[in-house]
């Protein structure tokens, strides 16, 4: 159970949120009064194996999928960023089903992943051919070797612990003056505030940590990183959110992400007529830095 803080450990909090799931479990999303860091409070126990086995997380091939095409797109864009910083390994921590990895060999990156669901795991490995650890990490140099960079991607959000494991995965894995890349959702994004408790990246009770740039920035600080590049715009999930926050607007309630998975012609219609007009307005968010993913690039302070 998360009762105190994730980044400070303190337990003074006042609710932002109340009981997300709408059925009395008591699981809220709280501001640290300490930090200001946005977090889920539980007081129950959560079956955390089950909820990402199932729903938006349960694993299928999109390799033929537009979704995958966008992805290209997008992780090529951060592939062009990392070689102009030098960067030549990529160390991907959470890295799923191995598609920003496949993507960075296609582009001659070497690479390895750390992926605990073995599902994803063999997924990787089987279509991709991709080096993959498995197991749980608890610190310490994974594949003998120091990487250029080191990417989560939609990880720290799950983390009870974040700093532990990023001082760890930096210190053991790290090379001297590598890049740390992290993208995590945007709590003050145009499409949250649009969403509320119901927006999509919420994601109650898998999202322990809610980042803001500011807690993010700051919490990287802590650690002895300062960001040198930051990006707002998401094609993937910042733009299917967007789509999610529009059609709550008119009443809708469920997970779009899951609905398309599931092949739901409606909501499939309805996310074609929406996506220009979500592309829009989330290009206009990130000018304003209220995009609906964070992702920042960031070097030790004495790198």
């Amino acid at each position: 159970m998360n009762i105190t803080c994730p980044l400070c450990k303190k337990n003074s909090n006042r609710i932002l949120f109340d009981d997300m799931l709408n059925n009395g479990q008591g699981i809220s999303i709280v501001k640290c009064k300490s930090c200001g860091h946005n977090y889920t409070y539980y007081e129950v126990e959560i079956d955390f194996d089950k909820l990402y086995s199932e729903g938006s997380y349960e694993l299928q091939d999109t390799r033929k999928s537009i979704f995958y095409s966008i992805q290209k797109y997008e992780y090529t864009k951060v592939l062009s960023s990392l070689k102009k910083m030098e960067v030549k390994s990529i160390l991907d921590f959470g890295s799923g089903k191995g598609i920003f990895l496949n993507f960075s060999k296609e582009a001659f990156f070497d690479v390895a992943g750390v992926e605990t669901s073995k599902d994803r795991a063999d997924y990787s490995k089987k279509f991709f051919d991709l080096n993959i650890n498995t197991n749980f990490y608890n610190g310490g140099n994974i594949f003998n070797n120091f990487f250029d960079c080191i990417t989560l991607f939609h990880v720290l959000e799950h983390i009870s612990m974040p700093k532990q494991l990023i001082e760890n995965l930096a210190k053991d894995n790290l090379s001297e003056k590598g890049v740390l890349l992290i993208e995590v959702p945007n709590f003050y994004s145009w499409q949250a505030k649009l969403a509320g408790k119901n927006w999509l990246h919420n994601d109650v009770p898998r999202h322990v940590n809610h980042f803001s740039y500011k807690s993010l920035e700051s919490f990287l600080n802590s650690l002895g990183f300062f960001v040198i590049k930051t990006e707002n715009f998401s094609f993937h999930l910042g733009i299917i959110g967007m789509v999610q926050s529009l059609l709550g607007l008119f009443g809708y309630k469920g997970s779009i992400i899951e609905d398309i998975k599931t092949r739901k012609k409606k909501i499939i219609i309805f996310t074609l007529l929406l996506f220009p007009i979500a592309f829009v307005l989330e290009l206009i968010a990130s000018l304003f830095r209220k995009g609906g993913v964070i992702r920042l690039y960031s070097i030790r302070k004495n790198g």
